[in-house]
């Protein structure tokens, strides 16, 4: 049972409040992050899965489900978020950081800055450079751009559904291909769902390529001290992490092991969840 918590950070003249949910007490704490466009319940399916001895807390990110819209959103301006949070201590002197997407970057970002607070991080595939000026011509834009035209138009989640099915991605050969054709109905209705709740203005600096902007990876990689784990998901697949991103990264990282799974895409939280969530809970005892 998770309880809605919400906590306030500063963020330009203006408190911003970020949306927390959280399990029941237990013996380490456990902060999940999600990914861009999606909200905290995009977990959901690898929770069953976890230890009950973690309390989970699920963030939604600035400008995603119940938190607060801001008006920038760098992935930087999300990890700023983040730091403030766990500097206040509301969760505790330490806590194991696992992030998807975004939430990856957001959690390196953290573990490398405020290293006394993270315990250990799990890196689903983060996009790092993909989604950064490389994003430029790619489906990923296309995507996101479809998406922001969803959001911006509204609706039910019925109809929200239906035109983000009818969103047509450029391929790598000059086709294109509407997304109905790649993901479920039930996906459709779940990514719907959340864009309800996102501000469109989120996707503004991630379509224009400015996404990244301030982050060098490899400093970060080099300033993380606590165990990581790099969790790559298949780039033919639809995975969106590099091997070119994840062998500099893991490189530069002094405690990271890196697992890769063949054949699966982007959401391997959703897709192997019980895989996903045996990751974590090895890290009880780090």
């Amino acid at each position: 049972m998770f309880q809605e918590r919400w906590l306030a950070v500063e963020s330009g003249r203006r408190k911003l409040r970020v949306g927390f949910r959280q399990g029941a007490q237990a013996t380490r704490v456990l902060v999940l992050l999600h990914g861009v466009t999606r909200m905290w319940r995009d977990w959901e399916p690898m929770i069953p899965f976890l230890s009950h001895d973690w309390t989970i807390w699920a963030i939604d990110h600035r400008g995603h489900g119940d938190s607060d819209r801001a008006q920038e959103y760098l992935v930087s301006h999300y990890a700023d978020d983040l730091i403030e949070v766990l500097e206040c201590g509301e969760l505790g002197d330490s806590v194991v950081l696992a992030g998807h997407s975004l939430g990856g970057m957001v959690a390196a970002i953290v573990a490398a800055q405020v290293p006394k607070r993270v315990r250990a991080a799990v890196l689903e595939d983060p996009p790092f450079e993909t989604m950064g000026q490389s994003i430029l011509g790619t489906t990923w834009q296309t995507l996101f751009q479809g998406m922001q035209g969803v959001c911006k138009q509204g609706g039910s989640i019925d109809q929200m559904s239906m035109a983000l099915g009818a969103v047509e991605l450029k391929q790598a050969d000059g086709s294109t291909v509407k997304l109905r054709q790649l993901r479920t109905d039930e996906a459709l209705r779940w990514g719907a769902s959340c864009l309800s709740k996102l501000d469109p203005r989120v996707l503004d600096p991630l379509i224009a390529g400015r996404w990244l902007e301030g982050i060098e990876w490899s400093n970060v990689a080099g300033r993380i001290e606590c165990p990581t784990v790099l969790l790559q998901a298949d780039f033919a697949a639809g995975g969106a992490l590099s091997d070119q991103d994840a062998e500099s990264f893991s490189q530069g990282c002094k405690n990271c092991q890196r697992t890769r799974f063949p054949g699966k895409n982007h959401q391997l939280h959703s897709t192997v969840p019980s895989e996903i969530a045996g990751v974590v809970n090895r890290l009880l005892d780090v």
